[in-house]
């Protein structure tokens, strides 16, 4: 049974695998990057914004369930302002903060999110934009452009691949049955290349991505893509994979 590589955090992970099982692979996994929230960050000032931007499930955990331990009174305040979500799964982790009406962008990534904010309106407004270190640039640039401002908060930190978790990934690579290595983000693939530099990755090992941003990152750093998601989803990511093996064997 061929297996595959899962390199997210394993949180995140359970319906991925699950979705893979359903096809009949076995998975095994990996977390190639670490989220660590950032716990001394400048509490915002939301009476002055006009809007709060996420784009990503992280965002949202690592600031709203902390923004209401320091000021418990602030959820009524958060509901008045509009809410800007990259995918679905933002939007339901919004939900689950009770924030339940958000704008949410038709694919999920920074460019749908930025075409949104432009037609709703960018000038003259002050948008928060609460993110990672390692948050593209997109939406600031967009917001400056359109004659906004954007407040950036970092809420979480992305770290690279453990060293304990390199090794795991060097004897996973190794076995035989491991055919693909797939990826939900430019920082996890940017961590997995990075540290296998040197690495001589088997033939037989093929690379997928959730969506076309993942995708270009992989392909910056010289690999080829065998499988990408239709739609941004765990779902559609295994039944890329499953499609592409199909075709192979």
């Amino acid at each position: 049974m061929p297996i595959v590589l899962v390199t997210r955090p394993k949180d995140d992970a359970e319906e991925f695998v699950s979705a893979l099982a359903s096809r009949g692979f076995e998975c095994a996994h990996v977390p190639t990057i670490e989220i660590a929230p950032i716990a001394d960050w400048q509490t915002p000032n939301l009476a002055a914004c006009d809007g709060i931007i996420f784009t990503s499930v992280n965002a949202v955990r690592c600031f709203i369930p902390a923004l209401l331990a320091r000021e418990p009174n602030s959820l009524s305040r958060l509901r008045h302002l509009t809410h800007y979500a990259v995918g679905e799964k933002t939007l339901r982790a919004l939900r689950e903060c009770g924030i339940e009406s958000a704008l949410c962008a038709d694919e999920a990534n920074a460019d749908h999110l930025a075409n949104l904010l432009k037609t709703r309106g960018i000038s003259g407004k002050r948008f928060l934009f609460a993110c990672g270190n390692r948050a593209r640039s997109v939406i600031p640039t967009v917001i400056a452009q359109n004659g906004g401002v954007c407040d950036e908060l970092v809420v979480y930190e992305t770290r690279d691949v453990s060293a304990q978790n390199l090794e795991k990934l060097k004897t996973l690579l190794a076995c035989k049955d491991v055919e693909w290595a797939s990826f939900f983000s430019p920082s996890a693939a940017a961590s997995f290349f990075n540290a296998l530099r040197n690495f001589a990755f088997p033939s037989r090992l093929k690379f997928a991505a959730i969506g076309k941003t993942t995708q270009a990152a992989i392909e910056a750093m010289g690999f080829r893509v065998d499988a990408v998601a239709s739609v941004p989803s765990a779902e559609a990511l295994a039944e890329a994979i499953a499609s592409a093996t199909r075709k192979t064997a």
